[in-house]
């Protein structure tokens, strides 16, 4: 097995074992529906997801500065779609529901295949 091959099973069986589960919202672009009178579709995954505290830089970035920003990590191996920024990510706290959009991400490669997602997200 190799040194790659281990890293990507290693993720997928940390952020299974101490995530939580969060429903990721993808937001497709498309032309304006009639119908229901908006631009756009949305998909919902109900994914895995490590939350973890927000980098010295990505807090001091020009266009999060003074934001409540959260970052997540998530499988690679687990997901079916790329992450976008504008896309969105829900989750439960208690009796309150925090929904977060996706502002800035990250991607780590293992051999072929991206292995980690590191996304960040302002309330």
């Amino acid at each position: 097995m190799s040194v790659s091959s281990r890293f990507l099973i290693s993720i997928s069986k940390n952020i299974a074992r101490f995530g939580r589960y969060v429903v990721y919202i993808v937001v497709c672009d498309s032309e304006y529906n009639l119908d229901v009178g908006v631009v756009g579709s949305v998909s919902s995954f109900t994914i895995k997801a490590f939350k973890t505290e927000v980098t010295y830089s990505e807090a001091n970035s020009p266009n999060l500065l003074g934001k409540e920003l959260s970052a997540f990590l998530i499988s690679g191996k687990d997901i079916s779609f790329k992450p976008r920024t504008g896309d969105e990510i829900s989750y439960t706290v208690g009796a309150e529901t925090v929904t977060l959009r996706v502002q800035m991400i990250k991607e780590s490669w293992a051999a072929e295949s991206v292995a980690l997602w590191r996304v960040v997200c302002v309330a």
